[in-house]
């Protein structure tokens, strides 16, 4: 993150390979706050949001008490940038939701509904 802060600083617009990795970064480091942050950053820049990207940050929102909000949240922006939410998006939303596997298993079965 550091080096990403550089990169800013620099002058140097950062693309979406390279914030996409400082937000997975975030997510081994279980600072969903700073992913988050990332995203808007990438927003703010002008760049289009990836799978990548949102597939990270929703994936560090799994740390977070309250991340699981956050990342329904982004799972619905995915929708709203014209991204249909794919298997690794999906499994990154359940992992911030459900604190357990009969959370998800029941969250599933209310999906299929």
């Amino acid at each position: 993150l550091l080096l990403l802060r550089d990169v800013h600083q620099s002058q140097v617009r950062p693309d979406s390979a390279v914030l996409g990795a400082a937000a997975s970064k975030c997510d081994k480091a279980s600072s969903w706050k700073q992913a988050l942050t990332i995203f808007r950053k990438h927003r703010t820049e002008g760049l289009c949001v990836d799978y990548a990207l949102c597939s990270a940050v929703i994936s560090a929102c799994a740390c977070g008490q309250s991340g699981w909000l956050v990342a329904g949240w982004l799972l619905g922006n995915m929708v709203a940038e014209g991204l249909r939410p794919n298997l690794i998006s999906y499994n990154a939303w359940m992992e911030a939701a459900c604190p357990s596997a009969s959370a998800a298993l029941a969250l599933l079965k209310a999906m299929q509904k």
